[in-house]
């Protein structure tokens, strides 16, 4: 071969492969930035990142439970004894130590299962169906944003059933677990050097 075509050869290859690189990960590089204003100081094995206000990343609870992303939520949705339903509300009042010290003082297993977004019954509705609920209590939220007739934001995206939709959540999804490896241990570092 002569040294020409040799030099062609490298040319294309280099030129095919770093096109394919800009081509294909581009929007995986940008999904990185959607993620990267997030805080990855609460993730755990029962704990995933329900919302943050980074652009272009949100919402990802609603999608979590609506499509299953969340095996570990769903297995402790499934052993909840009580299971708060509700909004925000709820979910941020009922988050707290005593709360879980009394739950776990008498051997009850609870799930806060609030949305964001002033979630409404109307996606309660849709979303119980396709839980694993068996709990012997339900505490629904009483207030009244939560018995309007409002839907929200995520909801409605939900209920219109696009795959792209759903590819989004999954993309949340995948950015979440490199989030949480990555800045989830600098975070683990940062406390043990401290």
């Amino acid at each position: 071969m002569s040294e020409s075509k040799r030099y062609l050869t490298i040319f294309s290859l280099v030129f095919f492969c770093v096109g394919s690189l800009l081509y294909f990960g581009k929007p995986i590089l940008l999904g990185a930035d959607k993620i990267a204003g997030c805080r990855a100081n609460h993730y755990s094995e029962d704990a995933y990142l329900a919302y943050c206000a980074s652009k272009g990343y949100g919402d990802y609870e609603h999608g979590a439970f609506y499509f299953d992303m969340e095996p570990a939520a769903r297995n402790a949705l499934k052993r909840a004894d009580v299971v708060f339903l509700g909004n925000s509300i709820p979910q941020f009042a009922f988050s707290t130590k005593s709360t879980s010290e009394v739950f776990q003082a008498n051997g009850i297993h609870y799930y806060l299962l609030g949305f964001a977004y002033f979630e409404t019954v109307d996606f309660a509705q849709v979303l119980v169906p396709r839980l694993p609920l068996r709990p012997q209590v339900v505490v629904l939220n009483a207030d009244q944003y939560f018995w309007s007739q409002k839907v929200s934001p995520p909801s409605a995206e939900l209920q219109k059933n696009l795959l792209t939709t759903r590819f989004e959540y999954a993309e949340k999804a995948m950015w979440q677990s490199i989030h949480a490896r990555i800045c989830g241990s600098l975070l683990e570092g940062r406390r043990s050097s401290g």
